[in-house]
């Protein structure tokens, strides 16, 4: 999240990428990278963005929301990221809202990048948020260093956002928004982020596999005009076509 950011906006949409399907998506929110100039006015609005989403969420949800979790696994990123030393922020329930089975939203905020919540998969409610420096280093480094299906850029200097996707090799790409898809769009990525996409034409070219079959009308000479030898003025002809067509 780029210092020009409308922290408001990326504080309610990154809470919700970040635990909306309990984090249990291919997209959703895993590490938010803040430029350190803005962030200590963003983290707080983070928080109550999480407060208020967990609180909505326990409402519609009483019945044990996340028993799919690997909640052993969580606990274990969590727990190496605050013996690292990081801050790690767990909402509490009210007593109307308490459930014992529903894993708390967790953000974690000044983990190293040796801890483990920075370096593995995470597929639950837990996001690691981190101050940075320098953005646009940031993020291309990341994506060559430990790619992603998707990522998310917030940032109003539409020329800077567009050089730093230019420079991101990624399935998807959101400015200003997050892990929402449409049936006419691709969905997926390639290389490490996995291969094939779902949706829109692009799908149909997975499962497709295109020949090309050429039969000559016989109307003209049995010699075509593209077979060797060239004479002179076949030789000129041939290079203004390769020049006008390829």
């Amino acid at each position: 999240m780029a210092a020009d950011a409308d922290i408001k906006q990326a504080a309610a949409g990154l809470a919700w990428s970040s635990f909306y399907v309990n984090g249990q998506s291919c997209v959703s929110t895993e590490r938010i990278f803040v430029d350190e100039r803005i962030a200590d006015k963003f983290i707080p609005l983070f928080k109550k963005k999480t407060m208020d989403f967990q609180a909505e969420m326990m409402n519609e949800i009483r019945d044990g929301s996340i028993r799919s979790l690997d909640e052993t696994r969580l606990n274990a990123l969590i727990e190496d990221a605050r013996q690292h030393g990081a801050d790690v922020f767990r909402p509490g329930f009210s007593r109307s809202e308490g459930n014992p089975e529903f894993f708390k939203f967790t953000a974690i905020f000044g983990a190293t990048s040796s801890t483990r919540v920075r370096k593995e998969e995470i597929f639950g409610p837990v996001v690691a948020v981190q101050r940075i420096s320098n953005l646009e280093e940031k993020i291309v480094r990341m994506a060559d260093d430990n790619p992603s299906m998707g990522y998310s850029i917030w940032s109003r200097n539409g020329r800077r956002t567009y050089r730093l996707v230019r420079k991101i090799s990624a399935g998807m790409i959101w400015i200003n928004d997050s892990s929402f898809g449409l049936p006419h769009l691709p969905w997926g990525g390639f290389g490490d982020q996995g291969s094939g996409n779902l949706f829109s034409e692009f799908s149909l070219h997975e499962i497709t596999r295109v020949k090309w079959v050429s039969q000559h009308p016989g109307r003209f000479s049995r010699k075509r005009f593209w077979w060797n030898p060239y004479s002179s003025w076949k030789k000129k002809l041939m290079i203004k076509i390769a020049e006008n067509f390829f």
